[in-house]
């Protein structure tokens, strides 16, 4: 890109675009804390806190079904006045058993895979998160194809190289990183060699900018970031606690209620009608 005749019009594009490198490297930054950081964190946090309840729920939800099926079955000879084939019946439920214990294995397994997260993860220090975002953040802004789109082979590598440090929490690596490619000295100058004019290139900056934007407000509206607030509120957590033993009272009192009704149909008899 050619150099800009001095003038307010070309100092305020360049004003321009090195707040938008800025942003966009801010934003980058921001959404990756959020997918590496703060994602995992807080499903670990929400599924030890309420978990357990809704793995409870999901077992007692899984017996109720194949009660209501089981129940479904039999109905079926008794309308026909039949004696009801129990074998059969019971192979047709096993048959459900079998799929509902699959989907309660990978629940489980779900949960000990966050639990074990919670033990193994390791903090750094305030200070060190901030120099390990500062980091990041910088590099970012050098490697990043969004803010180069020239973007060699070599630093291709090197940007992954970055995202496995930063996602690992190592603070040792992104230094080595840094030192090595110096990017105080870069910054600014990895897009000198795109001979685009410098609107077009804001252009394609702002519209990175809103896309991020959108990811960003998408992320907050799911799970688990509706829950960030929501986790640091004790009385929000007893309460969820409290909804969930509800609904598993619930479901033992339907399963009990199921299984006496189920039992009485098993004893059925053909009137000979």
């Amino acid at each position: 890109m050619e150099s800009l005749s001095i003038s307010d019009h070309g100092n305020e594009l360049q004003r321009e675009y090195g707040d938008l490198l800025k942003t966009l490297s801010m934003l980058i930054t921001q959404r990756d804390v959020m997918i590496n950081d703060e994602e995992p964190f807080l499903t670990a946090l929400y599924l030890r806190e309420i978990g357990g309840l809704q793995y409870e729920a999901l077992v007692l939800k899984m017996d109720v079904k194949a009660l209501l099926l089981k129940q479904s079955l039999l109905q079926k000879y008794i309308n026909e006045d039949r004696t009801p084939d129990l074998e059969a019946v019971s192979r047709q439920v096993e048959d459900f058993f079998i799929e509902a214990e699959k989907v309660i294995h990978t629940q489980k397994e779900y949960l000990n895979f966050w639990e074990k997260y919670l033990q193994n993860v390791h903090f750094l220090s305030e200070e060190e998160t901030k120099e390990l975002r500062h980091l990041y953040q910088t590099l970012v802004k050098v490697l990043h194809p969004d803010l180069n789109p020239n973007q060699t082979d070599e630093e291709k590598a090197l940007l992954l190289e970055v995202i496995k440090a930063y996602k690992t929490s190592d603070l040792d690596k992104l230094r080595a990183i840094y030192l090595e490619m110096n990017p105080d000295t870069l910054l600014g100058n990895g897009i000198a060699g795109l001979r685009m004019e410098l609107e077009k290139e804001i252009k394609r900056l702002q519209g990175k900018v809103e896309e991020l934007n959108a990811q960003i407000d998408k992320l907050n509206g799911m799970f688990p970031f509706i829950h960030r607030d929501h986790l640091k509120d004790e009385v929000w957590i007893e309460e969820e606690k409290r909804k969930n033993r509800a609904a598993i009272d619930e479901l033992k009192k339907e399963k009990e209620r199921l299984t006496e009704i189920v039992s009485l149909m098993e004893e059925y008899e053909s009137q000979g009608l």
